[in-house]
């Protein structure tokens, strides 16, 4: 049993050198940054989960009488190989932070005609996220709209829907990138986008003259499911005076069938 393991994690480091040598061709390409990240993590992830199978596969071969144990062996190991696969790729099967492409890189500026700031706003993890605080002519009394995008794209791409929601209604509108998505630090996970979205509350409630009173937090599809988890959170439902969902879903598992 020392032997196999011995010869496989041999061969599990042959393959691993393989793969620091693809990353290192793919930092001299001029393939976007996020495109050679996620190339070099998913491969160190697939590298992870393939060594089931690599074991199964090495026992089978060197124990020709395992007999009926050896498909049961096998599939077991797949399943496994499978499922690991499929838990560290599942932040990229469900968060596309570079559709359209470039989206990583170029950020839409509101126009002149709009009073904005350009912010970043500190998560209480340490990330700096990228927003644009978008102010109506009445800023200092009117809502304050924490806008909580999808899962692809930037706050640029939001820019026609929230000078709208300006123009049109009157009011201020705090658009969010999240970690992993635009001018934003970090990598896109489920618990990292709870917390993006409580910082962007909490500043919102903390900027010097807003009506902090009249903050609205508004999620539009992705941004739907962390809009409501915020309205759940108790250190930040009481900073909400309106909760808005658009476009959303009532759970993952619906989205996938």
């Amino acid at each position: 049993m020392l032997l196999m393991l011995s010869q496989v994690l041999k061969h599990v480091r042959l393959w691993y050198r393989q793969l620091l040598r693809m990353t290192s061709y793919l930092d001299r390409t001029h393939l976007p940054l996020p495109v050679t990240k996620f190339i070099s993590s998913a491969g160190r992830h697939v590298a992870y989960c393939l060594l089931p199978l690599l074991l199964a596969f090495y026992e089978v071969e060197n124990n020709q009488d395992s007999g009926a144990l050896a498909p049961a062996l096998l599939f077991f190991a797949v399943v496994l190989s499978l499922a690991g696969v499929l838990y560290f790729c599942q932040d990229n099967l469900l968060f596309y932070a570079d559709t359209p492409e470039n989206s990583r890189l170029f950020v839409q500026t509101p126009p002149d005609w709009v009073p904005y700031e350009a912010v970043h706003i500190l998560t209480d993890d340490v990330v700096s996220l990228h927003a644009f605080l978008l102010k109506s002519q009445h800023w200092q009394t009117c809502p304050t709209v924490v806008y909580l995008h999808g899962n692809a794209g930037n706050i640029g791409h939001r820019l026609p829907n929230a000078l709208e929601m300006v123009e049109k209604l009157g009011v201020n509108v705090l658009l969010v990138d999240y970690r992993g998505y635009g001018k934003s630090g970090g990598s896109p996970c489920e618990r990292g986008l709870y917390a993006d979205g409580k910082a962007a509350v909490q500043y919102a409630a903390c900027y010097p003259g807003l009506d902090h009173s009249r903050i609205v937090v508004f999620g539009r599809s992705l941004g739907g499911a962390v809009a409501v988890q915020l309205a759940a959170d108790p250190s930040v439902a009481g900073l909400l005076s309106m909760l808005i969902v658009e476009n959303s879903f009532t759970h993952i598992a619906d989205v996938a069938e």
